[in-house]
């Protein structure tokens, strides 16, 4: 193990993901960041830029990255573009300062990742992080503990810097699954796998676990309380997930992530006992595990047996072949909607060529073209939209109400076009293809355009 830290010790200094951000960036190119114009860069395979006077910790960091990334083309058929920025405090608080959950040491000098591409880590390599006061806080706590608090930082940056490199190659993967702890679980599993190849061994070893685990109070063993409680909570969680991904090794290895692609491309889980079931029935150990962690009860153990056999039956002919040519990220099962979505859709289009819409078409939150944001907040944003035009005639060429049957949701898609005239008089003519989510209370939650 000590192999793998040498290789860490000034990887990313005081770095924590303890409560990781994913922003979805559609850049092309690191140097689009505003960052990176007052930063240094490290060409490589793996680029890295950081401030004055980090070069060091740069070079490490593009070592061991690139070590991975290697690791994953060779075993995984992953080549994707990955960099990594390494932010100063000054540049960290200029740029990219986020503050997530309740005012505390967690929650300040957080590091965050761009899905990309590239896919970029951005990570701050400088004291005042969420890692540095982690860790004092954790030895305030554990007087008697006998590792100094720069070995436990380093030990844990080891593993936390390829987990959430881990999560960007299960999505590569199209492993996922939208239940929670199968999340992180599958970032350590596929960060376990990079570590074995290294050094024998799938986690950080045994003596981390007075920092992560040991003199931790978890407040919600149960599955589904992971992302509540404090803070110790949930690093006990991922310390409990880190003895299931040790046991895997060296068996069954890389072949589970296949066999898990091949579930995914027909079968998708939206609860916990059904995902464990079927992760159980192709790496048994699992309900073993879960229960021994406390993350089921008797009452759980019962639904499992009523749950098993089908699921199993599933499971069996998924992971032989693949079902289908491509993985659909978001559902595979459709059929056809009630009539009656589709209505409210026209209704919302009527307003909207009438420069009349209010607010009671919208769910109180809805994701309106890239982000969730309240209907006031949409209302206000359609308006100014339809005021830079004085004429608004929209055709529909196919209105259709739609079923997602595996996630139970109602959708609504529309082909058309706009023949338009805006304030200056000038005309144009728009195509569109238009997804709406209707929940049960005829409100629309959801709403995108893609115009051509």
């Amino acid at each position: 193990m000590h192999r793998i830290l040498h290789f860490y010790k000034l990887l990313f200094l005081t770095t924590f993901l303890l409560s990781s951000i994913f922003l979805r960036a559609q850049q092309d190119d690191l140097t689009k960041y505003k960052a990176v114009s007052s930063l240094n860069k490290l060409p490589g395979t793996v680029e890295i830029y950081y401030p004055n006077g980090y070069k060091q910790e740069a070079v490490y960091t593009q070592k061991i990255l690139e070590k991975a990334m290697a690791f994953y083309k060779a075993n995984l058929n992953i080549d994707i573009p990955v960099s990594a920025t390494l932010f100063g405090p000054k540049e960290f608080n200029e740029f990219a300062m986020e503050k997530w959950g309740r005012p505390g040491i967690y929650n300040q000098f957080l590091p965050f990742m761009a899905a990309g591409p590239p896919a970029v880590m951005c990570l701050p390599v400088a004291s005042g992080s969420a890692l540095e006061n982690m860790v004092q806080a954790g030895i305030k706590q554990d007087k008697d503990t006998t590792i100094s608090p720069w070995e436990i930082s380093t030990r844990l940056i080891a593993y936390v810097g390829i987990h959430e490199l881990g999560h960007v190659i299960m999505t590569e993967l199209e492993v996922q699954q939208e239940v929670g702890w199968y999340s992180e679980f599958m970032a350590n599993y596929i960060a376990g796998a990079f570590l074995y190849q290294i050094s024998g061994d799938a986690k950080i070893d045994d003596s981390n676990k007075e920092s992560a685990g040991g003199s931790l109070t978890p407040t919600n063993k149960h599955f589904g309380g992971m992302f509540t409680g404090s803070t110790d909570n949930y690093v006990w969680w991922q310390a409990s997930l880190q003895k299931r991904v040790a046991q895997m090794f060296p068996e069954p290895g890389i072949s589970f992530l296949y066999q898990l692609a091949n579930l995914r491309n027909s079968q998708q889980y939206f609860d916990d006992l059904a995902i464990l079931v079927a992760m159980e029935q192709i790496s048994p150990g699992f309900v073993t595990w879960a229960k021994n962690e406390g993350h089921i009860n008797e009452l759980d153990e019962g639904k499992i047996k009523s749950i098993e056999k089908e699921i199993k039956d599933q499971v069996n002919k998924a992971i032989k072949n693949r079902e289908n040519l491509f993985t659909a990220a978001y559902s595979n099962k459709w059929s056809m909607g009630d009539s009656i979505n589709s209505t409210v859709v026209m209704n919302f289009l009527n307003k909207w060529e009438n420069n009349s819409m209010d607010t009671s078409f919208f769910s109180d939150w809805a994701y309106y073209k890239y982000n969730w944001e309240t209907k006031d907040s949409i209302l206000k944003k359609l308006k100014v939209e339809r005021s830079r035009f004085a004429k608004w005639k929209i055709s529909i060429s196919s209105i259709v109400s739609l079923k997602s049957t595996d996630r139970n949701e109602n959708w609504v898609t529309v082909y058309g076009s706009v023949n338009k005239k805006d304030v200056k008089g000038i005309n144009s003519l728009t195509n569109f293809t238009q997804w709406y989510k209707i929940e049960k209370d005829l409100k629309i939650s959801f709403f995108k355009e893609f115009d051509q």
